[in-house]
């Protein structure tokens, strides 16, 4: 049992869509989005991805960062980080439907889009930034 997979799940399921869509929705996103890599194989995916993330975020948003520096609080920023990353985005909602329907073009994005980016991993860290 993955506690991080589960409200993954649950997040997509309370969507305003048929439960069948629901669990396709599911399975096209662990699949397109390589969640393996967070979700099963345990091999550094995630801390590898929020080092990743927190790079772009000191090159894009210098301020972000450095306040979270200037106040010795770079492992919250690190577990927000992480905590997104494992949900997609969802674990920041509040898991009512109305709020969820706002990803859906994000969704549909991860799993039509365009297949230039580089990999899982630079997909992962483009729905965070």
């Amino acid at each position: 049992y993955n506690h991080d997979f589960a409200q993954f799940c649950r997040a997509v399921i309370s969507l305003p869509i048929s439960e069948r869509h629901a669990f396709l929705l599911s399975m096209a996103l662990y699949r397109r989005m390589g969640l393996d890599d967070y979700y099963a194989k345990y091999n550094g995916w995630l801390e590898h991805d929020v080092m990743l993330v927190v790079r772009n975020l000191e090159t894009d948003w210098t301020s972000l960062v450095h306040a979270f520096r200037a106040h010795r609080c770079m492992s919250s920023l690190h577990n927000l980080i992480k905590k997104m990353l494992l949900g997609l985005l969802c674990g920041g909602l509040s898991g009512q439907g109305r709020d969820l329907s706002r990803l859906l073009p994000l969704l549909h994005r991860l799993i039509i889009g365009s297949e230039s980016l580089q990999s899982y991993s630079a997909d992962r860290r483009w729905i965070l930034l």
